[in-house]
């Protein structure tokens, strides 16, 4: 691409330089302003062109499409100009060629009238001085001598006669001063006409040498357009891979976009299933603690009843002590006393019974306080088992929470990827859709450059005829110019 760049940069220049060596060759109001225009129009081509260079570098294809055609315009119209200036240079030529030819004519009539009067006039003499008019006859014969020799520059002396020879010396002094007159002219139009020829020729050859290198530059232009439209292709075909790329991509994306969203719905699921054992752990700790609250009042329930017993124990053995009082007393009352002792007896016997039944309590008791107290220590471990496992649980369902959330936001951003994966496949296929459009419009800009280059080898051949007729127009010029400068005025 800096290559191109370099080589546009010197066609440019190189353009601008032959338009300014055209520029000093310009004869005429018409033809400036058909130069200006031709300025106008190549400079906006070059602007055209290289925002288009600009729009290709950033792949703005369709403001590149856009420039392309507006500049192909914008190249006709420079053509269109281009053929006008040569046909205008082609008709200023020829038209500067019938001028002074015309004036060549008008000056041989004007010599050969010229020459026709002198013989007139020297015949005219000739009889005069056969009527014996002699000094007169031979001033005015040195005279038609003089001008006979071409020299014009000495005065005619003045005849004071005022018949047909002063008549005759006046004329012929008319005649001189008209002959000085004519011939001066002559000389002058001769040597304008030799200097506009020469000028002629000069701006027809650097015209044409202008023209040659516009035909060169059009050729170099025409291989750059090629180059261009290959390179077109060659990027077309390099956007076609791109693209097949780019499709294998977004058919992947779409491959783990389906595997992340599993991956979603199972974590989904997970987290579901991890806050509702959350859930149930969380039952299962809240009874868990009821039941240890329960066993401790159990426990507390069991301390009392060891308590109430202790205080039947206690009734019991005075029970017992007073019965014992009492079998003694009814030993001491003999006879009477023996109801009273069976009485005691049977108090003793029920305190017995009462004694071996709060012993039997007490062992009941005792176990019974043992196994809650077994109880109440597995419980209290399962509670803090359970307390560690909801909190595990917790923590567990808080990375479930993250998992989900990282797997949600891998999946969109998946689906992101994928959805631009997308969009640049058809972003591709736009640009290569537009890659060959350019290259369409390269070669058909190349097709136009190459037949601008036939017009322009056929303007040269014109211009080459335009110098011919100058040279000879010069070459006339310089012979009128030879022939007035045997006058001397």
């Amino acid at each position: 691409m800096d290559t191109l760049d370099q080589e546009m940069n010197q066609i440019i220049e190189d353009i601008n330089q032959k338009l300014d060596n055209y520029e000093k060759t310009i004869s005429n109001e018409k033809e400036q302003k058909l130069f200006e225009q031709l300025q106008t129009e190549v400079n906006t081509y070059m602007d055209i062109h290289a925002q288009i260079i600009e729009s290709g570098r950033t792949n703005d294809m369709d403001k590149a499409r856009g420039l392309l055609l507006q500049n192909e315009a914008s190249f006709e119209d420079m053509k269109k100009t281009i053929t006008q200036l040569v046909d205008l240079n082609q008709e200023g030529s020829n038209t500067a060629v019938k001028e002074t030819k015309a004036v060549y004519h008008n000056g041989l009539i004007y010599t050969g009238l010229l020459v026709a009067a002198s013989i007139l006039i020297s015949i005219f003499i000739w009889l005069y001085i056969t009527r014996n008019i002699v000094k007169p006859i031979i001033r005015m014969k040195e005279s038609a001598n003089h001008i006979a020799e071409g020299d014009l520059s000495n005065d005619m002396e003045p005849l004071n006669s005022k018949d047909e020879l002063g008549d005759l010396n006046e004329a012929l002094q008319k005649m001189v001063g008209n002959l000085r007159d004519i011939v001066g002219y002559s000389k002058d139009i001769s040597s304008r006409v030799l200097s506009s020829s020469q000028v002629l020729a000069t701006a027809t050859n650097e015209t044409r040498s202008g023209s040659q290198h516009i035909t060169e530059t059009m050729n170099e232009m025409a291989e750059g357009s090629e180059q261009q439209a290959q390179d077109a292709v060659t990027i077309a075909e390099s956007m076609n891979e791109f693209t097949e790329s780019i499709d294998k991509a977004y058919n992947h994306g779409i491959t783990i976009s389906d595997t992340s969203q599993n991956v979603l719905e199972l974590a989904v699921s997970g987290n579901e299933n991890m806050a509702t054992s959350l859930q149930q752990m969380k039952t299962i700790h809240h009874i868990v603690e009821e039941a240890v609250h329960k066993v401790r009042s159990l426990e507390q329930h069991s301390q009392d009843i060891n308590k109430l017993v202790q205080v039947i124990n206690g009734i019991a053995e005075q029970t017992n002590l007073l019965s014992l009082n009492a079998a003694i007393e009814a030993a001491r009352a003999g006879e009477s006393g023996k109801g009273f002792a069976v009485v005691a007896e049977e108090v003793r016997k029920l305190a017995d019974c009462v004694s071996d039944s709060v012993q039997d309590i007490t062992r009941i008791v005792g176990g019974t306080q043992q196994e809650i107290h077994t109880v109440i220590t597995y419980l209290e471990s399962s509670f803090t088992e359970v307390e560690k496992g909801t909190e595990n649980l917790t923590d567990t369902g808080q990375a479930m929470r993250h998992i989900k959330q990282s797997v949600t936001h891998v999946a969109d951003s998946i689906k992101e990827v994928t959805d631009g994966l997308k969009q640049l496949t058809n972003q591709s296929i736009t640009i290569n859709q537009s890659i060959e459009n350019i290259a369409s419009v390269s070669e058909e800009s190349a097709a136009g450059i190459e037949e601008t280059f036939s017009i322009t080898e056929q303007s040269a051949h014109s211009m080459d005829q335009v110098l011919q007729n100058a040279e000879e127009l010069e070459q006339l010029a310089k012979e009128l110019n030879e022939k007035m400068g045997q006058f001397t005025i």
